[in-house]
């Protein structure tokens, strides 16, 4: 399955034949800063991703946030999600498909935690790949649940909400170890790796990643599943109860 990578602004122009991209920023000029450094960052943590796969993103969309804010941890900060380029159902903007996204915690105080979500939405245009960059700056309550928080009325905010929430659902899929996760391993591991004990399979996520390869696989083989709920156990830990939905 193809997947469209994040491509940072500072990497987009300038690749060369049918892989040139050109990027319109559409983030209000006072983040602009903020986002060039969380690209920079993320260059600089050698590009962590999650891969999402086309079942898993329609039903983390229409999945309930039923814990507080606080247990969204992103350990590793900014990550990447790459997307499926056919997926349904699509999340878009104006009738362009999403392509990636970019999740970070940005700041944290006593009572409150900051994060942003950089999406780029890909069209083809001329034979090159047009990426425009769109940003969602969302403060939250450490000890609301997400869904309160994350809600609105508003068609053009309420996608770029969407995007906040499959980004904040896939980062505790992964920081809680649900089984819907597994290690992107080197092609030539990929083979053993369901049969692995968990101890190889740690060893095989650090060669993958001492040749580049930093990142996840969510939803490789879900089927069957169009919703589910992330709900508080023991209050310490998160698990997701997918379910077939309406």
């Amino acid at each position: 399955m193809l997947f469209n990578e994040y491509v940072p602004c500072c990497q987009a122009a300038g690749n060369g034949g049918s892989k040139r991209r050109n990027v319109t920023v559409t983030l209000p000029r006072i983040y602009r800063e903020l986002w060039a450094g969380l690209e920079r960052r993320w260059l600089a943590l050698r590009r962590p991703y999650y891969k999402l796969y086309p079942e898993l993103v329609g039903a983390l969309l229409s999945s309930r946030l039923e814990i507080p804010s606080r247990f969204l941890e992103l350990h590793v900060s900014p990550k990447a999600l790459f997307l499926p380029e056919i997926t349904e159902p699509r999340l878009e903007l104006d009738g362009r498909p999403l392509a990636s996204l970019l999740i970070a915690k940005i700041s944290e105080q006593r009572d409150l935690q900051t994060i942003a979500v950089l999406g780029e939405w890909a069209s083809t245009d001329g034979g090159y790949r047009r990426l425009e960059a769109l940003g969602a700056i969302t403060t939250m309550s450490k000890n609301a649940v997400l869904d309160d928080e994350i809600s609105t009325t508003d068609e053009a905010a309420a996608h770029i909400l969407s995007a906040v929430r499959l980004a904040c659902g896939a980062c505790l899929l992964v920081d809680y170890a649900s089984p819907v996760v597994e290690y992107d391993v080197l092609n030539a591991h990929k083979t053993f790796y369901a049969d692995s004990t968990e101890a190889m399979r740690e060893e095989l996520f650090r060669r993958a990643r001492s040749r580049g390869k930093y990142g996840w696989l969510l939803g490789r083989e879900l089927t069957g599943y169009s919703a589910g709920e992330f709900r508080l156990v023991e209050s310490e830990r998160v698990v997701w109860l997918p379910s077939q939905g309406d």
